[in-house]
């Protein structure tokens, strides 16, 4: 949220930069800890697998979603608009 108010200033474009990761990596074992404790012994590995296929997928398909966006719209910055 802070890269969009970043601007010209280089400081705040960095530090944004840096807490994004940060914040990602923290969230991960989170998130892939919720099949170990919700299926059966032998379901995790799907679980798992079906996560990472889910986040494939959006990584996949937000690339053409940005394109139909700039079409439609003419502005490639509408495209933030999509994701949220």
């Amino acid at each position: 949220m802070l890269i969009p108010h970043a601007g010209l200033n280089l400081a705040l474009a960095v530090l944004a930069l840096s807490v994004a990761p940060i914040a990602l990596f923290a969230a991960m074992p989170i998130v892939l800890a919720i099949p170990m404790t919700a299926l059966s012994p032998r379901a995790p590995p799907g679980g798992i697998a079906l996560i990472n296929c889910i986040g494939l997928t959006g990584g996949f398909v937000s690339p053409f979603m940005l394109g139909w966006v700039k079409t439609a719209t003419g502005n490639l910055n509408n495209g933030g608009l999509c994701a949220r």
